[in-house]
């Protein structure tokens, strides 16, 4: 069996809105927004990964 390498790595970046506005000392928050990584390998295996900035 070979190793498996990573090929490809890819950040999509998303906004989510929310169910109800929230009120900050900052200003509204209308909407989260998310990072998603998306990992290949060489042998096509996708992997993906979630993070909140």
């Amino acid at each position: 069996m070979s190793r498996q390498r990573i090929e490809r790595l890819r950040v999509h970046v998303v906004n989510v809105p929310v169910q109800a506005v929230h009120s900050h000392g900052s200003g509204d928050v209308r909407s989260v927004n998310s990072a998603i990584l998306e990992i290949v390998t060489n042998g096509g295996l996708t992997g993906w990964g979630e993070a909140s900035p």
